[in-house]
């Protein structure tokens, strides 16, 4: 009877050890596809910033009358984002990060909007609609 007992402790310890070890390795697995998953969303939300800010400075150096199309997605990776321009910066800003790319030029008027924007430059100023 005493041999029974110290089996099913035994195998009882044994089974709470092969329980604490799957558990970590489900959280190393969860945290590493999360920040798999944050890596990826911060690579697109950089490709998009550096398309805007591209095809800003484009349109402003190209000179009066020059037209150029951008088209922004909905969401990166099922996340929402904004994208601002402000003074010689155009900002993105995804799951609480914000990114900053330089432009050319503070004269734009107009706001990148997500779906196709028209960006030409009239004079020297770079119009956004």
């Amino acid at each position: 009877m005493n041999r029974k007992a110290q089996a099913a402790t035994e195998f009882i310890i044994l089974f709470i050890i092969v329980l604490v070890v799957l558990t970590a390795t489900l959280f190393m697995s969860v945290q590493r596809s999360q920040d798999l998953t944050d890596t990826r969303v911060e690579m697109e939300a950089m490709g998009i910033l550096n398309n805007a800010a591209n095809k800003i400075n484009i349109a402003y150096l190209e000179g009066d009358g020059f037209m150029i199309n951008l088209t922004l997605p909905d969401e990166i990776f099922g996340r929402n984002y904004t994208i601002i321009i402000k003074s010689n910066y155009v900002s993105i800003a995804v799951s609480n990060v914000t990114y900053f790319k330089p432009i050319l030029t503070e004269d734009i008027t107009g706001n990148l909007t997500k779906g196709t924007n028209l960006i030409r430059n009239r004079n020297g100023i770079v119009v956004i609609s």
